[in-house]
């Protein structure tokens, strides 16, 4: 959906469409999952979205992506909810 969008919206509406698709799916999945192994491959369909988004080929890097578009990885969102699991 986003690789199709890309050329007609802005950043910012495709990171929007992010937050509302795949985000919101995966902070739910969180407390499924825990601290499963099958979230490193959330993470490369999380990184996959991320560099489509942007553009970017395979082999470009991710992490600048995360930082310019303002997103937590996987592993940042668990510990986050854990946070605040743990506040509660």
């Amino acid at each position: 959906m986003i690789s199709s969008l890309r050329g007609d919206l802005s950043l910012f509406m495709l990171r929007n469409i992010y937050f509302i698709k795949f985000h919101s799916l995966i902070r739910y999945g969180i407390i499924l999952w825990s601290g499963e192994s099958k979230s490193v491959k959330v993470l490369e369909i999380q990184k996959r979205v991320l560099s489509t988004i942007k553009g970017l080929h395979k082999r470009e890097a991710c992490r600048p992506i995360f930082k310019e578009l303002k997103v937590l990885k996987v592993t940042a969102l668990y510990i986050l909810e854990v946070m605040i699991y743990i506040k509660k």
